[in-house]
């Protein structure tokens, strides 16, 4: 009976695992749906319009125009004085928000700068935060060495750092 036991439990990890490899290392149909951009400079213009969720990785992103879907974002620099109908999701260096965000803002950023709108929720960790003095958020949640909160926050803050 010990055998037995031994034998489906190492037949259990096997298939386990092989489902877990599958499902993280089958490289591009798992992102078939996303949009993908990458390049050194990426500009989306005030006239463009994407459709659907975006995964951009880049050194200097600019989204002027609309993101009807999710953004998706690794990079250096991200500036949206756009709109994003979705949320905003990634790891940047320095990100400014000026324009509107209609879902929610999760961000490692180690500057992040908001002057527009972010209807729900903003959850981000870096170094520096600022929410200017024409920013609105739905909610706070951050953990950043510098804070400054000038603009205003509809429901519940938690600022730590």
């Amino acid at each position: 009976m010990m055998k037995k036991d031994v034998y489906f439990k190492k037949l259990f990890f096997f298939l386990f695992g092989g489902l877990v490899s599958l499902f993280f290392f089958r490289g591009e149909p798992a992102a078939a749906a996303w949009q993908t951009l990458t390049g050194r400079e990426i500009l989306i213009r005030e006239d463009e319009v994407i459709t659907g969720d975006l995964w951009v990785r880049g050194n200097g992103v600019k989204v002027a125009g609309q993101v009807k879907g999710d953004l998706l974002i690794f990079a250096d620099e991200l500036e949206l004085s756009g709109k994003v109908d979705g949320d905003v999701l990634g790891v940047t260096g320095r990100t400014v928000i000026s324009g509107t965000v209609t879902g929610n803002v999760r961000v490692l950023s180690a500057f992040l700068q908001i002057d527009g709108a972010v209807a729900g929720s903003l959850s981000a960790a870096g170094t520096q935060l600022l929410l200017g003095p024409e920013s609105k958020v739905g909610s706070l949640l951050s953990w950043y060495t510098v804070t400054r909160l000038s603009g205003e926050i509809a429901g519940p803050a938690l600022a730590k750092g």
